[in-house]
């Protein structure tokens, strides 16, 4: 039995085209970036490691994008109990900074999207138990780039942050196709771009 797809060549190039469209559209806010990116600028600049058990991971269906900017903790070391999960949480948050947001209680897609809604340009999760980054994904493509790292850096920050302000660049590069699978990886990778831009899309 042949696919209809086939038999319709038309849908067949629409949807081609959309994922060609979706893979390269994200590319211009991800252009220098190939691997993933952690680095503090100021005020100690460090460049941290990428891996589970290291300094950092990126959650999974992270949006891409390299972003450099302020960090603003949405709670200090007091261990208050904002973790980022309500939008009362983010009241106060300096827009277009980075979050930084302790993990626990909630979804990593609704604290990344609550950072999102109160004009982070990024999001970046420290872990709630000592030891290296821990990987993790959010249910839905994010609307920005975000990180996942180890509690003792996210402390550093909070730490820092006591007493100056604290830069740090996050960069996301934009996933490719799957090696080897040649068209339909490429449709795939599209696919989930495509979602991800709809998404952004509505959340604008």
């Amino acid at each position: 039995m042949k696919s209809k797809l086939l038999n319709c060549p038309r849908l067949g190039l629409t949807l081609l085209t959309a994922a060609l469209f979706s893979f390269q559209q994200p590319a211009t806010q991800a252009l220098s970036v190939t691997i993933p990116v952690f680095e503090q600028i100021s005020p100690n600049p460090t460049t941290y490691n990428f891996g589970v058990g290291l300094d950092f991971t990126v959650l999974g269906l992270s949006a891409p994008g390299d972003v450099t900017a302020s960090v603003t903790a949405i709670r200090d070391l007091d261990l208050d109990s904002r973790f980022g999960c309500t939008a009362a949480d983010f009241v106060g948050f300096s827009a277009g900074s980075i979050a930084l947001i302790p993990r626990g209680d909630c979804l990593f897609q609704d604290k990344v999207a609550n950072a999102f809604t109160a004009g982070a340009l990024a999001a970046l999760i420290s872990n709630n138990v000592a030891g290296g980054a821990n990987g993790g994904t959010a249910l839905d493509p994010t609307a920005i780039p975000a990180l996942l790292t180890s509690m003792a850096i996210g402390d550093d920050f909070r730490n820092l942050l006591a007493e100056s302000e604290v830069i740090a660049r996050i960069g996301v590069p934009v996933p490719g196709p799957i090696a080897g699978a040649g068209l339909p990886g490429l449709i795939l990778a599209g696919a989930g771009l495509l979602g991800w831009w709809r998404r952004r899309q509505r959340t604008a």
